[in-house]
């Protein structure tokens, strides 16, 4: 090997030493035409969501939550936005966010063949929101049901949606929206969701009028109000719970929707249904906009109210959002909230959790309740004339309802009069020479199941009420006195030490 060799060597060896020690000295940096370097980090996708939803996805005291299907009556959803595809297409609970849906439209043109047709398509399987389908599909829907139980944007994280297209556009037909109520319930719908200007509680006294004008329903459907009549004694059964936005015309729903015929609490439909008004953004207004409850005290008695300015799926795009608003907006805010509630207590049924949401709602955000010249008569309650029942209060509606009771018994209290103690007053005293018994009891005493007024479990943690208590008996003075006792009883005179 030459001296130019070794030269040549004896410089790549430099080079080596030199690049492998960059790090320190006066050492020569990489030639920075030939280095790539690493790609910045990508950042975490953000999402739009609502900032004021209350939403609860793991055990609440003790209650595990369960999946609870949720009907959307309303235009068609794309089922590929983020809103349902993010999370593997899995609500907080493991459930489908959603589980299915039907053509509502052409579904009742197949059930009713003999009838006027609504749309002459018969192809049952399709909900999807398509623009190429119809030139003025209606976004509604989408917003909707992203507002129930989208990945970011739901306020129910238990909510499985079950969706029932009932049009295209902006507008439905009754009867269709009938028959979606009555395939809801048959599908396991608990709840149902209608953002559209109808009144359920009317139209079933309606429907029956002509029923009873006729001589009843004769197990035949001769026309679309026999239809409605199928559908609504089947939705009645099923007992499902529907929650209707109220409208968007700065109207008294008593006299513009209610008839006093039919919003009677002996209309089998009373207890199973909503009227939800929308407040303004800052959640403490009747928004301008909103419907509200009027005179009626049966129509207030099932009217509640809920912010009715929320972010939503805009269904265009897999990715879009935007901002929604209107009662059909503030609806499935208390659908949402209704869905929660039963997935933590499954044996609740629909109309005992909007009975539940009507009790707790919030009387005191807004001075109206404090006048009573309001109304027809100048001497209503303002804020029953307004707001209904109230405000919706989520966290209220979850917290136990009157004294929290525990029970020895086999089966679960349904009422406070059940015979058993208040946890409140609930106390275990061990003797202090029984420590090892009191730390087992502490550990027996963590997952005791309460109960409250309405029947629903709640994990107590009685361990702090456990306390242990020195027992006198064992006490040096004690058994002095026991002794003396003894002493003088035995006839024996004491004596004194220099005797």
């Amino acid at each position: 090997m030459n001296a130019k060799n070794l030269l040549t060597l004896a410089l790549l060896a430099t080079t080596a030493a030199t690049l492998a020690g960059c790090g320190g000295g006066s050492s020569t940096p990489p030639d920075t035409g030939s280095y790539v370097p690493n790609p910045a980090p990508t950042p975490a996708p953000t999402y739009p969501t609502n900032s004021g939803r209350v939403t609860v996805t793991s055990d609440y005291a003790g209650a595990p939550a369960q999946s609870v299907t949720v009907a959307v009556l309303d235009s068609g959803i794309n089922s590929q936005h983020q809103e349902f595809t993010d999370n593997g297409g899995k609500n907080g609970v493991g459930g489908a966010i959603v589980s299915g849906g039907i053509n509502t439209v052409n579904a009742y043109d197949n059930a009713y063949p003999t009838l006027p047709q609504t749309s002459g398509n018969l192809d049952t399987t399709n909900y999807q929101w398509n623009s190429s389908q119809y030139s003025n599909e209606s976004y509604h829907g989408n917003f909707v049901a992203s507002i129930i139980a989208g990945a970011h944007t739901g306020y129910s994280g238990d909510a499985s949606l079950y969706i029932e297209k009932i049009t295209g556009y902006g507008t439905a037909s009754a009867n269709v929206i009938d028959f979606g109520f009555s395939d809801a319930a048959n599908n396991g719908a608990q709840f149902a969701n209608l953002s559209f200007g109808y009144d359920p509680i009317s139209e079933y006294q309606q429907t029956a009028n002509y029923e009873n004008s006729v001589n009843g329903y004769q197990g035949t459907v001769r026309n679309a109000t026999d239809a409605d009549w199928v559908s609504w004694q089947n939705t009645i059964s099923h007992g499902l719970g529907m929650v209707v936005s109220a409208g968007n015309n700065s109207l008294n729903f008593s006299t513009s929707h209610a008839t006093a015929a039919g919003w009677n609490v002996n209309n089998p439909l009373y207890k199973q249904v909503l009227i939800v008004g929308a407040l303004s953004s800052d959640n403490s207004t009747l928004a301008s906009y909103s419907n509200y409850a009027g005179d009626d005290p049966n129509v207030q008695a099932r009217f509640i109210t809920a912010v009715g300015t929320n972010t939503g799926a805009d269904p265009s795009t897999n990715t879009k959002y935007g901002q929604f608003m209107g009662t059909s907006s503030a609806a499935p805010i208390v659908t949402a909230a209704a869905a929660t509630l039963k997935s933590y207590w499954s044996f609740m049924t629909p109309a005992q959790v909007e009975q539940r949401l009507l009790d707790t709602a919030d009387k005191n955000f807004n001075s109206l309740w404090n006048q009573n010249n309001c109304g027809t008569s100048g001497a209503l309650n303002c804020g029953s004339y307004y707001y209904g029942s109230g405000r919706l209060d989520l966290n209220a509606a979850m917290q136990p309802a009157g004294v929290v009771v525990t029970t020895t018994a086999a089966s679960v209290p349904t009422s406070a009069s059940a015979q058993s103690a208040p946890a409140a007053a609930t106390g275990i005293s061990v003797p202090a020479s029984l420590a090892p018994v009191a730390a087992s009891v502490k550990a027996a005493s963590v997952g005791v199941q309460g109960f409250d007024a309405i029947g629903r479990n709640y994990t107590l943690n009685l361990a702090p009420s456990v306390s242990t208590f020195a027992d006198p008996t064992q006490t040096v003075s004690y058994k002095m006195t026991g002794f003396a006792a003894k002493f003088m009883q035995s006839g024996q005179p004491f004596k004194t030490l220099d005797q």
